[in-house]
């Protein structure tokens, strides 16, 4: 059977019954146009797209943002990458030789004392190594060693291998205590005058009065005493030899680690707040070698009658905080005589004609294991301190 189209009128009819169009009448000789079978067309019709609802994308990014937040905040990576970034490590073990040697142009009879470093706030001494011929002795609860002789020339020192630690304490302002909470021994060696620390020097007392007259516990005070220094005495690079009084500090404008922290413990215990000295070697990191330092040890008491020691180094900004890379190898005592003796560790005698000495005291580093991770940097949301690594000479 073959299906035909009529031209005329378009009518679709078999051949079966012949060539007469059934829609016109026209009748065909011959087969116009043949129909092959038409395929079926399917409409296609487009699916309809879902809309994301529009705080699922933010909600997502929070998830992500916070997920971050607690993986650097209280995980070792965290950790470890905050104190990469701010060239803090966590702790340090490290062995160091501090070298004493002197030259003069004729025979001269000399004394070197040396402080023994002992372990304390942040650090564990594992060995003190002096150098021939020293003698050790006690002097008001510190060891020293003492080197004596005669000559034009002499080389000694000590060897010490220390461990620290870094250390940042967090103490709330309603944790703390008043004066009045502080241990009475602490006030009878660290509130009077010692050698270059006076609080009734000058205008000590009454500046003192000043910045912490809003104060209303020990925190407080030494936190501002810290924020003045830190705002008014810029820092100059020392020299060696004797530290300025608080008050050339003061007038100046201008101090080393010495001079602010002789200030700083004069107008703390002008406040009724004791604070003494503590010195030793710290790090510099940019340079790549070790200076002689000095910051302020201290004590806060809790309201609940126990108390903490603790350390502030205004010349790096660093409140309540001890970095790694520091060792202590002398705290005072309280007497004006043995801080004194501290720092004029070299002394000689002589006759006839006075001699041309030099002097050349170094720290230099024999081995050091600096680690990075593993601990955890105790202050509000990781703020990180960024130190400055400041030396006395």
């Amino acid at each position: 059977m073959v299906q035909i189209r009529c031209p005329y009128c378009e009518t679709v009819f078999d051949t079966t019954n012949g060539l007469r169009c059934p829609g016109c009448g026209m009748e065909w000789t011959q087969v116009q146009t043949q129909l092959a079978p038409q395929p079926v067309q399917e409409e296609y019709v487009q699916p309809r797209k879902t809309r994301p609802l529009p705080w699922v994308g933010p909600l997502i990014g929070l998830v992500v943002i916070f997920v971050v937040i607690i993986l650097l905040l209280y995980t070792p990576l965290g950790s470890y990458l905050f104190h990469v970034m701010s060239g803090t490590p966590s702790s340090a073990t490290f062995t160091v030789k501090r070298s004493v040697s002197f030259t003069s142009t004729k025979t001269i009879s000399y004394e070197v004392h040396l402080a023994k470093p002992v372990s304390g706030i942040g650090q564990t001494v594992r060995s003190v190594s002096p150098s021939s011929g020293s003698t050790e002795s006690t002097i008001n609860g510190t060891a020293w060693y003492s080197w004596v002789g005669s000559g034009n020339t002499a080389s000694l020192g000590l060897t010490v291998t220390v461990h620290t630690e870094e250390k940042k304490w967090k103490i709330a302002d309603d944790e703390a205590g008043n004066e009045s909470k502080i241990p009475s021994e602490l006030k009878v060696k660290y509130l009077g005058v010692e050698w270059k620390i006076d609080p009734y020097a000058g205008e000590i007392a009454t500046l003192s009065k000043n910045i912490t007259k809003n104060c209303t516990n020990v925190y407080e005070k030494l936190e501002a005493i810290y924020k003045y220094i830190v705002k008014n005495i810029r820092y100059v690079k020392g020299t060696s030899g004797e530290p300025n009084d608080p008050i050339t500090t003061l007038h100046t404008g201008v101090g080393d680690c010495d001079d602010q922290s002789i200030l700083f413990c004069s107008l703390s215990r002008a406040a009724g707040v004791p604070a003494w000295l503590e010195l030793g070697a710290l790090y510099v990191s940019q340079e790549g070698n070790w200076g002689p330092h000095a910051w302020v040890r201290t004590y806060i008491p809790y309201i609940n009658g126990s108390g903490v020691y603790v350390n502030i180094d205004t010349a790096n900004a660093m409140f309540l905080a001890r970095d790694a890379l520091r060792y202590t190898d002398w705290v005072s005592t309280g007497n004006g005589d043995d801080l004194r003796y501290y720092y004029f560790f070299f002394t000689y005698s002589y006759t006839g004609g006075k001699p041309d000495v030099s002097l050349h005291d170094d720290i230099s580093t024999v081995s050091m294991d600096i680690q990075y991770g593993l601990h955890t940097f105790a202050c509000d949301f990781r703020k990180v301190i960024f130190i400055h690594a400041v030396s006395r000479c």
